[in-house]
């Protein structure tokens, strides 16, 4: 408790969505199914899955705002622009 998978699953989620966001609603939704899978499998419980969600969110706004990570950051939104997968 909480899930590991799930948890990363939702922080990778919401760093995702935030470096591409016209795919937001589909990488968090993924993000979703990927955590639910976990309470499917028999391998947790709803309130396993629910906290993995509030803690993979704090854990990727977290990443988002470290500032040794800012550097990667925007290279990682530099080249989603190069590479036209983003618009921004």
């Amino acid at each position: 408790y909480p899930s590991g998978h799930a948890t990363m699953g939702y922080s990778l989620g919401i760093v995702l969505a935030t470096l591409i966001p016209e795919k937001s609603q589909a990488i968090l939704a993924r993000a979703a199914d990927y955590a639910y899978s976990r309470e499917v499998c028999g391998d947790h419980y709803h309130s396993d899955i629910e906290a993995s969600h509030a803690l993979g969110n704090a854990l990727g706004i977290m990443l988002l705002n470290n500032a040794a990570l800012k550097p990667q950051i925007e290279a990682a939104k530099a080249e989603l622009r190069a590479a036209h997968i983003v618009t921004q």
